[in-house]
């Protein structure tokens, strides 16, 4: 399915081509037909199916179509995207800024680890469409930054991580304080649907529709997996180590070391920034030049987290 076979307003399409997307991912050909309706959608996906674009586009489609509601004096946000870390909202608002460019809608991302003042005023701009993490979300909503009660569509990414993270007593926190089922569009992604996650969209959304999207493989045929049970302060060390072993067997016996280590061999995904800043340090001023995920020489190691997600489909 091509986007423009949808029912997708053409300063959204002018996005999607941006982007360089043209045909859809099966996630997104199974849930915008039902999004772009108004439809309340369960979507399970993995990261690296397409179905940041696919809630993006749904979401742009229908600010664009729909009038803002009358709320009052505050602030109140049109769209609300709720993500478990600061990582994959950064994320998110990368793709947003793509698909949105020619939409005129304001976004904004709140989220820790930046100007906490300067976050909260830029809310006085009143977004259209707020992307942030949960607890920075409700400490703005509690000092009355914002109000919820315009909230036309809901998008809440990675609910299973919600649940892992201790997020969800928060989720329900903003929930309950937006307009109720049926009154606004509720999408919902996760990598898996367990109990507790179908609860929440039981709770909280107008008859949802479910939709399962799993990868052919869960692994890539070519990767070989291997678990090192190693204490913390080890770690680093040990993957020094597994590096060069890497190197050494992927290279042509008479490659110099020199050329060696500067041949990129590997990535290293870690948990969250505070674990890659770690990394950083500990690596920094090493021979081998190595690039975090913004393209930052940072020593010898790579450490990425998040990137572009349209790999199925794109041309």
């Amino acid at each position: 399915m091509q986007f423009d076979e949808l029912n997708i307003p053409h300063k959204v399409l002018a996005g999607v081509a941006k982007a360089g997307f043209h045909s859809c991912t099966p996630i997104q050909e199974r849930t915008l037909p039902l999004a772009l309706d108004g439809k309340d959608v369960m979507g399970q996906a993995q990261t690296g199916t397409g179905k940041t674009a696919a809630f993006l586009i749904t979401v742009f489609s229908r600010l664009l179509t729909q009038g803002r509601l009358e709320t009052g004096d505050k602030p109140a946000p049109r769209a609300v995207v709720i993500a478990p870390t600061r990582e994959l909202v950064v994320q998110i608002e990368r793709d947003a800024e793509l698909l949105g460019d020619e939409t005129g809608l304001k976004r904004l991302v709140v989220f820790g680890g930046l100007d906490y003042e300067k976050q909260r005023s830029r809310l006085a701009g009143n977004p259209d469409l707020l992307v942030g993490t949960p607890g920075r979300l409700i400490d703005y909503f509690r000092q009355g930054a914002y109000t919820l009660k315009g909230v036309e569509i809901l998008v809440i990414d990675e609910a299973d991580r919600m649940f892992d993270m201790g997020f969800i007593d928060d989720i329900r926190y903003m929930l309950r304080r937006m307009p109720p089922p049926g009154e606004r569009q509720t999408l919902l992604f996760s990598a898996t649907f367990p109990q507790r996650v179908k609860e929440l969209a039981f709770e909280h959304m107008h008859e949802a529709i479910e939709v399962a999207v799993n990868p052919e493989r869960v692994t890539a045929d070519r990767i070989t997996e291997t678990l090192y049970l190693v204490s913390n302060d080890e770690k680093f060390s040990l993957l020094v180590g597994v590096l060069r072993v890497s190197a050494l067997a992927a290279a042509p016996g008479n490659l110099p070391v020199a050329e060696l280590m500067e041949a990129p061999v590997a990535v290293t995904a870690i948990e969250d920034v505070d674990a890659a800043a770690d990394l950083r340090e500990f690596f920094e001023g090493g021979p081998v030049p190595v690039v975090d995920h913004a393209g930052h020489l940072i020593g010898t190691i790579g450490a990425v987290s998040g990137g572009r997600e349209q790999t199925a489909g794109a041309e």
